[in-house]
């Protein structure tokens, strides 16, 4: 195994670890799982069905360009990350949207402020990996850049975030 293998092995304990902690910070019960009412947990089954068709759809298009002998500008462990990226999106927007991301013992207002943070953090990677040529090394991306694709996608939980918060609130202004 390479330096790529062993930091990327790495990342995923550390996120793991972190995500740990995260959660314990979130609950207010300090459980790791998040307690869901029925309508929470139906959405998050429906968010789960998408986001694994999503996943299944971006592996056999990763699949088939592979197959093809199409010579992607991707480093190997990027490339699988870019095809579970878009089922994280999927199942991160219907979870926010339908308000089933924050469950009955979580504090939500703490769940919006970590998707901030942490964006932020990634994004803040992204950019001194960027200024540090880690992003882009003989001709491919390498998984560096996966640091921007995740601080994107936790800043985009954020705006969706904000603009069901205000839809709501216009509809509570309605009523």
């Amino acid at each position: 195994m390479n330096y790529v293998g062993y930091a990327v092995i790495g990342g995923i304990v550390f996120g793991l670890f972190l995500t740990a902690i995260l959660y314990l910070v979130i609950h207010t019960d300090g459980r790791l799982k998040g307690r869901y009412d029925e309508m929470q947990n139906s959405v998050r089954g429906r968010s789960y069905t998408y986001a694994y068709y999503t996943l299944m759809i971006s592996n056999f298009i990763m699949m088939a360009l592979f197959a093809l002998n199409i010579d992607l500008p991707l480093d190997p462990y990027l490339a699988f990350f870019i095809a579970l990226l878009p089922s994280g999106f999927v199942f991160g927007f219907m979870n926010v949207w339908n308000n089933a991301d924050v469950g009955l013992n979580s504090k939500r207002k703490t769940m919006f402020i970590m998707y901030i943070v942490i964006g932020t953090v990634c994004l803040g990677a992204a950019a001194l990996n960027a200024a540090l040529g880690l992003m882009y090394k003989d001709g491919k991306l390498g998984i560096a850049f996966g640091t921007l694709l995740c601080g994107i996608m936790m800043l985009f939980l954020a705006v969706v975030t904000v603009i069901r918060n205000h839809i709501g609130d216009k509809e509570e202004e309605e009523d």
